[in-house]
């Protein structure tokens, strides 16, 4: 069953492995003791024809809080890159003392261990600060 899993998560488009990768990335923060949620941006169009920006340009996947630090995750699927607009998010909010992390999964390991293993990686970053 696990093997058949990993054969699917491999051929998922980007937008659907990246929204995959996102949600398990929630599941183990929030497993782990972090208050966190998805946080969206985007430009709908309304049906009267005008569009809609939402959200703050740049900003990271997912937002929170854990052990008392800003948390910001950035997920990142194969060989996905941050844009300028995020790589300026993380620089203001590393300014601010909170953490910035860009998490990654290359599709080469099972998503449910690549969200476990970043969200060890963050661990590891907040205890060397509290």
């Amino acid at each position: 069953m696990e093997k058949q899993l990993e054969k699917q998560e491999k051929q998922l488009d980007k937008h659907a492995a990246h929204k995959l990768f996102k949600n398990h990335l929630i599941l183990a923060l929030s497993e782990a003791g972090a208050y966190v949620w998805a946080n969206e941006t985007g430009t709908i169009q309304a049906k009267a024809g005008y569009y809609i920006t939402y959200g703050k340009t740049g900003s990271a996947d997912i937002l929170g809080v854990w052990h008392g630090l800003f948390l910001a995750v950035e997920a990142k699927t194969g060989t996905g890159r941050q844009s300028e607009h995020q790589t300026i998010f993380q620089t203001n909010i590393a300014k601010q003392g909170g953490i910035y992390h860009v998490a990654r999964w290359d599709k080469q390991e099972n998503i449910k261990n690549a969200a476990l293993r970043e969200v060890a990686a963050i661990r590891d970053r907040i205890k060397g600060i509290i």
